[in-house]
């Protein structure tokens, strides 16, 4: 599992005072989910680029809805004996557009051109959506 430091400034602080460095702590589950969305958006890029060119969505107003903050979160699947399947089970969001959902759906039934040559690319599956809250924006 991934592991962190808190702070370069505590680690700074801790070195100048004598005491041991900063014990690690394990990633939250906010990290874990946006690396999850990391990749996923990376996936439907490609898909969205392999479009039939006569597909409606091939324009590239609709490139803009993939971002990482608008992809929808992954949870482990598990079967009956409660051990993971290996897939992934992704939740859309109750307040996500039919349009966007279309275009989703298009996008995923698309080949992937060029699939991970590791094999370490993670399947999803639709699970239900989720009544989850809106994402905020960033202020920059």
């Amino acid at each position: 599992m991934a592991r962190i430091y808190v702070a370069d400034a505590r680690r700074h602080q801790n070195e100048r005072s004598g005491q041991a460095p900063s014990a690690p702590i394990k990633l939250p589950l906010r990290a874990k989910t946006q690396s999850r969305a990391r990749g996923k958006v990376e996936v439907r890029i490609r898909k969205l680029n392999n479009l039939p060119a006569t597909s409606e969505y091939k324009n590239e107003k609709y490139r803009a809805a993939l971002t990482e903050s608008l992809m929808s979160p992954d949870e482990d699947e598990v079967d009956d004996a409660n051990e993971k399947t290996g897939r992934f089970i992704s939740h859309a969001a109750t307040y996500r557009s039919t349009l966007m959902s279309e275009l989703l759906d298009a996008v995923d039934d698309t080949e992937d051109p060029s699939p991970p040559a590791t094999g370490k690319y993670t399947v999803r599956v639709k699970g239900e959506a989720r009544n989850v809250p809106l994402v905020a924006a960033k202020k920059y």
